[in-house]
């Protein structure tokens, strides 16, 4: 069997996006203790505020060395997640699964998160990776299990009101573990 991928997905994931004029969320468990927020710059020119918890750069970094998986960006980020994302976490640069932008809703395209599971499934198709991915797009589990991949795989749906969690990290871990050698 092939090196797993983690994949990772920046909005709502790893970057805790404040819709209603919220704090970050916090809970008083540990990872909801160092969340920081920044202006950033992405390629095209235009400002993004940011919140994120780098201890998680760490813990994903760990979770793919013990088990031997390979860290990747899934994300509309595309580069810029290795540019602006990826240095507040300590990653060196990632790979990156590409997918076309996405063309909008219209009467005959699906959702964002029906396009994005779309994309999934035809990279893990192409490349044949087992693949966990942490996303909040509520529409990827759906989309992934009615593809019958044949290579193992797991979507870890991450709440976009917390962000990725120690829980999150823990499932991936447990999958992992559960993967032949």
């Amino acid at each position: 069997m092939s090196k797993p991928w983690l994949l990772l997905d920046v909005d709502d994931v790893l970057n805790w996006i404040d819709r209603k004029g919220h704090k970050p969320p916090y809970c008083g468990c540990a990872e909801h203790r160092q969340w920081i927020s920044r202006s950033i710059e992405a390629s095209n020119g235009i400002r993004y505020r940011v919140t994120m918890n780098p201890d998680f750069g760490p813990l994903l970094r760990s979770l793919a060395k013990e088990h031997d998986a390979q860290l990747a960006w899934y994300t509309s980020w595309g580069e810029d997640a290795n540019s602006v994302i990826g240095r507040h976490f300590g990653f060196d640069e990632l790979p990156v699964v590409p997918f076309p932008p996405w063309p909008g809703r219209t009467t005959s395209h699906p959702g964002y998160g029906v396009w994005k599971g779309t994309c999934l499934v035809q990279w893990a198709r192409m490349t044949g990776h087992p693949f966990g991915l942490f996303d909040n797009e509520p529409e990827i589990p759906g989309v992934v299990e009615a593809a019958r991949l044949t290579q193992p795989h797991l979507v870890v749906q991450v709440d976009p009101r917390t962000g990725l969690t120690e829980e999150n990290i823990e499932t991936a871990g447990t999958w992992l573990a559960s993967l032949p050698a």
